[in-house]
């Protein structure tokens, strides 16, 4: 595939995702939407830059194919692939059912009545780390929340024991003024 070619599925990629994170709510309201949409229009812009200086003048070091210019095309790529990597990591976390688990017990909850409302709608993205060890698996997520009066996150931990993800803690995060509340999960059960 030429530059020309490249940078142009580029550009069309890029500004679907661009308006991926203007168009879909959960999106939007995330604290990474600001952050992906700036390298979108960066990555959008040096493409459209790139090609104009092509036009007109002929970079050595990338008009042959080779290392220079598989390391430029990689740069390019690099919004793209972060975004892909973290829509990605984002899905898997949602399929977890200690997600599922903490968002409905903190829905009947008091807490999520009063400072967030109800229903509560998942943002994103979900970021979560995990550690496992041949008896048990440890896994924490920071799910961000909002409800009809209130937005925030929570902070979910969770452990497996004899094949059985069991919440541990589940801390709501309030948005604005990042108070945290504990909401009482009866500890290990």
């Amino acid at each position: 595939m030429n530059d020309k070619s490249f940078c142009r599925v580029l550009i069309v990629l890029m500004m679907g995702c661009l308006f991926c994170v203007a168009l879909i709510p959960t999106v939007r309201t995330s604290s990474l939407a600001g952050f992906f949409a700036t390298i979108f229009i960066v990555g959008i812009s040096v493409n459209v830059l790139y090609l104009q200086f092509r036009k007109h003048q002929k970079f050595s070091f990338l008009a042959r194919p080779g290392t220079g210019r598989r390391f430029f095309r990689l740069l390019l790529l690099v919004p793209l692939v972060s975004f892909v990597w973290t829509v990605c990591d984002d899905a898997f976390e949602r399929r977890l059912p200690i997600l599922l688990d903490a968002i409905h017990f903190t829905e009947k909850t008091d807490v999520a009545k009063r400072d967030l409302g109800v229903p509560l709608v998942v943002g994103w993205p979900i970021k979560g780390s995990f550690d496992e060890n041949q008896e048990s698996a440890h896994r924490t997520l920071l799910i961000p929340v909002s409800g009809s009066h209130g937005q925030g996150s929570l902070r979910v931990v969770g452990t497996k024991a004899n094949g059985v993800w069991k919440l541990t803690e589940l801390t709501l995060i309030l948005r604005d003024t990042n108070v945290r509340e504990s909401i009482e999960t009866g500890g290990p059960q």
